[in-house]
């Protein structure tokens, strides 16, 4: 049977700053960030404001409230056959969303028209001269 290992120190934090490098004061009272209270039910805002229904799939438009997983995939389905849609409201008719649910699901999602593939029938041209060098 081996010996156990003795435990190695733990080396204390620095008291002093490191040459070179400035020390760190602590905040004053009046430089601390105070948030005013959330109501309750609510969450914190997230990076993610928008999502757009021409480029979300079914998975990230089901988690939205008030859509269901048969409007979703509805919607996509019609998506895929007829093209992007126009705007919020097309997408409100095809996955079939109660009028009353609308206002709330207006500030969750977008429209952004979808990126245009690369015509490789169509000759480049540049826009600006090119020169021989």
């Amino acid at each position: 049977m081996a010996a156990p290992r003795p435990a190695r120190p733990v080396p204390a934090p620095p008291s002093a700053p490191s040459p070179g490098l400035p020390a760190a004061s602590s905040p004053a009272a009046d430089d601390q960030l105070v948030l005013p209270p959330m109501p309750p039910g609510t969450r914190p805002p997230t990076f993610v404001d928008r999502v757009d229904v021409n480029a979300a799939t079914a998975d990230e438009l089901t988690v939205l409230p008030g859509l269901t997983p048969t409007g979703v995939a509805r919607a996509v389905d019609l998506r895929e056959l007829g093209g992007p849609f126009t705007d919020v409201d097309e997408f409100f008719t095809a996955a079939g969303v109660d009028p009353a649910g609308q206002p709330r699901l207006r500030g969750l999602l977008a429209c952004h028209p979808p990126h245009r593939p690369y015509d490789r029938s169509a000759p480049y041209v540049p826009e600006t001269r090119i020169l021989d060098v």
